[in-house]
């Protein structure tokens, strides 16, 4: 999703939706949608619950509306894309998935972590009255993924972690078994993985092998053309080396010009209309109240204990959260804090790099920290200097036992970036040039370079990079275009001098009496020691 798109989209507390109101929205939506027969029992149990809602049935009713994100592709698999219409477009629209994502776009995060729960698939499919194969449930999940990840990037990591190693392998096996009897759901299969492997290159896993084999003379010419399209987007082909793969299949010029055509211009469109669809649902839902924008007042329906176990509500931001996460309690949330951890809490659910900026001591590294550990993410923590050398960060040959012999010891950076780590680089305003050189890659394109090796190493889906800067007059010109990346979120952090009697008495609550005067005494004491440094 662009950022002119982001822009217009008005920030909302998750936890302040109305839910029975925004499933009655929902159900309206569904009405002029046309629908899987699948569809029909969910939607009626939904609209049953919103005319008489019950507390108690929250989590059933968000495991209900998470299944029907998933129905549209088990109806278009059961049905095959050529019978379902002698045009693509009705089928391969997602307009059931998107305008579900849409209404309850706040809940989205905990909406798909459902899928990915060890209870799932069979949890999920169970609302649909269908049972369901993993194959079955993975080309579901793959479907409304390439629908949603489009306009929902805060749900990469999530789906990423669904797709494991060997799930672009197992989908094209999917595809190989229908391609002599069921032409039209091997078609489907294939574009679903197509459409996959554009918005989530990591589920490509050991794709490539059976997408060659499936190219092979033998399957019908369709078949072979979108096997030879997803495995141009597992190697990243140029448009000349499409070309030159696409010839070896001699097919007819005119189909491969109008499928091409509809791979590219139809998925465009398809993007624009889901963005155009969230800013106007946005729009209408704020103004009928079925949700307020944050910090909102929140209601009764939606509560954290009624979130999936692997989503955590970071001041109104749903993230994915580890089994390790701790829970809230050990910040205090004074209103510039709470401002700060949201702002952060916003862009790691959209996996930017945040360089936080402001005085000495106004908390920039005890929010990273208070963040990954809310999260359950392992932090890595560097300090710069100008003698930092860039190996520490990325790696060297090191000897070994035996005499003559080297071998490989990643660095601090690259380990992060592999296993997908937090790390946190304080001081990035002293980073040395080869450090900078370093860093600006993976700021902009998400891929560390390691030229000593050769390799390029694409981040984890839960890397996340921050960075500290202080605000008190150091010269920056040497990291200047690391820090002048369009890129990173900057966060700048108002000094908590006001606030510190507030911090004082949640701290130390024995000393909230005395807070007021202990602030002031900090205070005089931090001047005579700074007037003492000047």
């Amino acid at each position: 999703m662009g950022h002119d798109t982001e822009a217009r989209i008005v920030d909302v507390d998750p936890l302040s939706v109305d839910l029975p109101a925004a499933i009655v929205q929902m159900t309206e939506l569904i009405d002029r949608i046309p629908a899987p027969a699948e569809a029909a029992p969910v939607v009626e149990r939904l609209a049953r619950w919103a005319a008489a809602p019950q507390r108690a049935t929250v989590g059933e009713t968000l495991d209900a509306i998470s299944a029907l994100l998933l129905v549209e592709g088990l109806g278009r698999a059961a049905i095959g894309p050529l019978q379902a219409a002698r045009g693509p477009a009705a089928w391969a629209d997602g307009r059931l998935t998107v305008a579900v994502a849409t209404v309850f776009r706040p809940l989205l995060v905990d909406l798909v972590a459902r899928w990915t729960l060890p209870t799932a698939p069979a949890a999920v499919f169970r609302h649909l009255g269908a049972e369901t194969t993993a194959d079955q449930a993975r080309l579901c999940v793959a479907y409304a993924a390439g629908c949603l990840l489009p306009t929902a990037p805060q749900i990469r990591s999530l789906l990423t972690g669904f797709f494991g190693a060997g799930a672009g392998a197992a989908i094209v096996a999917q595809a190989q078994t229908q391609a002599t009897a069921e032409l039209d759901s091997a078609l489907f299969t294939l574009v679903v993985l197509c459409r996959l492997l554009r918005v989530l290159p990591e589920a490509a896993g050991g794709a490539e092998a059976p997408l060659v084999a499936l190219m092979a003379p033998g399957p019908a010419g369709l078949v072979r053309l979108f096997a030879c399209e997803c495995l141009c987007l597992v190697r990243s082909q140029s448009d000349c080396g499409r070309a030159q793969l696409v010839a070896t299949l001699q097919l007819d010029a005119e189909t491969v010009a109008r499928a091409r055509a509809w791979l590219v211009r139809g998925e465009q469109r398809f993007v624009e209309e889901a963005a155009a669809q969230m800013v106007a649902q946005n729009k209408a839902a704020l103004e009928r109240g079925l949700w307020q924008a944050a910090p909102g007042a929140r209601r009764d329906w939606v509560d954290e204990a009624a979130l999936s176990p692997c989503v955590v509500c970071v001041s109104g931001v749903l993230l994915h959260a580890h089994e390790a996460a701790a829970v809230d309690g050990d910040l205090v949330m004074t209103p510039t804090v709470a401002r700060n951890v949201r702002a952060m809490a916003l862009a790691a659910s959209r996996s930017e790099p945040v360089l936080l900026q402001g005085a000495v001591g106004c908390g920039k590294t005890s929010l990273v920290e208070w963040m990954a550990r809310r999260t359950g993410n392992e932090l890595v923590t560097v300090h710069l200097s100008g003698s930092m050398d860039a190996k520490v960060l990325v790696g060297s040959y090191v000897t070994t036992q035996r005499a003559g012999d080297f071998e490989w010891r990643a660095g601090l950076l690259t380990t992060a970036v592999a296993e997908g780590r937090w790390m946190l680089i304080e001081n990035i305003d002293l980073a040395p040039p080869d450090v900078i050189q370093t860093l600006l890659p993976l700021v902009e394109s998400h891929t560390l370079f390691v030229a000593s090796r050769g390799e390029s190493i694409a981040a984890h889906a839960r890397f996340r990079l921050f960075a500290t800067l202080s605000a008190h007059g150091r010269a920056r010109r040497a990291a200047g275009g690391l820090l002048g990346s369009s890129t990173w979120t900057r966060l700048e952090m108002d000094p908590l001098d006001a606030e510190f009697p507030q911090i004082i008495a949640g701290v130390f609550p024995p000393l909230a009496a005395d807070a007021e005067a202990l602030a002031r005494a900090f205070g005089r004491v931090a001047e005579i020691l700074h007037s003492g440094a000047g």
